[in-house]
């Protein structure tokens, strides 16, 4: 690959598959950009994710719907689904479920899947606070419906960064 990244790529990403010839295998390749000074820096895919959530920041969730999601949400360096997993003070989880979903819901059920709160399309490698749209699981008809109440804003050292 040469050239600028895409533009719509996450954390400086770019992902190659090749397949050798010789050892009849498939090899993915990490290609990270280093943060200052350009060019390519090659890694293997662990490396690679252990870079990319270092550098995830924590999440402040505010839902007037279901408020005992709200709260900060700290990232605990481990992923699940490939993507950064982020936990409250009071055990719940803000994570990415196998549909490429961001889900909010109770730390014991992160790994079937389940929550009360979902982002309404797939996530596509963005991170929480760039979703537009979320959905909330109603108790009377267990269907999810959107809530415009939802927001997941970035927490810097500074402060929530809303956008």
């Amino acid at each position: 690959f040469d050239g600028d990244l895409p533009v719509n790529c996450n954390y400086f990403e770019y992902f190659t598959t090749r397949f050798s010839e010789s050892s009849k295998k498939s090899k993915t390749a990490v290609m990270v950009r280093r943060p200052l000074g350009g060019g390519w820096e090659h890694s293997s895919t662990k490396d690679f994710f252990s870079w990319k959530t270092s550098r995830t920041k924590n999440y402040l969730v505010h839902s007037t719907t279901i408020p005992f999601l709200s709260g900060e949400y700290v990232n605990t360096n481990q992923l699940h689904n490939g993507m950064p997993v982020f936990l409250s003070s009071v055990g719940y989880a803000l994570y990415s479920d196998p549909h490429s979903r961001w889900k909010i819901g109770a730390t014991d059920y992160v790994s079937q899947g389940l929550g009360l709160i979902k982002s309404e399309w797939p996530h596509s490698g963005k991170m929480p606070h760039q979703i537009v749209t979320w959905q909330i699981l109603t108790p009377d008809t267990e269907m999810w419906v959107r809530d415009v109440s939802i927001a997941v804003n970035e927490m810097t050292e500074h402060g929530v960064l809303f956008e």
